[in-house]
């Protein structure tokens, strides 16, 4: 395998292991609208789509208004929680102060589904600016397909300059891996994937991490242990 020198991470239930977090956010907006949104179906149908999209699945509807009305409920209660204090992902930070102290070496950048928005609390909440700028961060927006389409992680990859030989994702949905696995990159990893790993192993997908803590991980990605 060829050296990986370019990273590239989702965020939702990747970085931040806010799975649960947002469930509870979008139960409790969805919930105000009378509309029960459970667990399961969260887990099996959502996981990995952009917001927008999640409000005009459950709600049936592209009203803009009603769209703007529901993220800003889910961002108000996401609010609430981030306040109590969150962390990222357990290894995260570790992987991420190594890259960054390495950083003539290694490059990275995150590719989300997240809104500009909800991206700017994270920043806030998650102190990100300690290892990313703004403009590391490539969002969905209208200029590309959302997953599992890998035109984000395109992007990405453009952003960065990087090859499909030394470039690694990393991501926690089905949606996503396939996403990850339709550009052909060196390496993809799942990590905290929540679903039977059998349909990850499907797409051709053998490496699976219930985070970034991993000495295997560390072995896998740099050939040793280094954080």
């Amino acid at each position: 395998m060829n050296q990986i020198t370019n990273f590239i991470f989702d965020f939702n239930g990747t970085l931040f292991d806010d799975t649960n977090i947002n469930y509870l956010a979008w139960k409790y907006s969805f919930e105000k609208r009378g509309i029960y949104l459970t667990k399961e179906s969260y887990l099996k149908e959502h996981i990995g789509k952009s917001s927008k999209q999640t409000i005009i699945d459950i709600m049936k509807t592209n009203n803009t208004n009603l769209i703007s009305d529901i993220l800003n409920d889910k961002n108000k209660y996401l609010i609430t929680i981030f306040e109590k204090g969150v962390s990222l992902q357990k290894g995260a930070e570790q992987l991420l102060n190594y890259l960054k102290n390495n950083s003539n070496k290694y490059h990275y950048v995150i590719a989300s589904m997240a809104s500009k928005n909800t991206m700017k609390l994270y920043f806030k909440y998650l102190h990100l600016e300690k290892w990313f700028s703004i403009d590391q961060i490539i969002l969905y927006d209208k200029s590309c397909l959302p997953k599992p389409n890998p035109e984000l992680f395109i992007k990405a990859m453009n952003k960065l300059n990087a090859s499909t030989q030394n470039t690694v994702i990393f991501e926690d949905s089905l949606a996503g891996l396939k996403a990850a696995q339709a550009t052909h990159v060196n390496l993809v990893i799942a990590i905290n994937y929540q679903s039977q790993l059998i349909e990850a192993q499907s797409l051709g997908i053998h490496h699976s991490f219930n985070d970034f803590s991993s000495k295997k991980l560390q072995i896998l990605l740099f050939g040793t242990e280094t954080y």
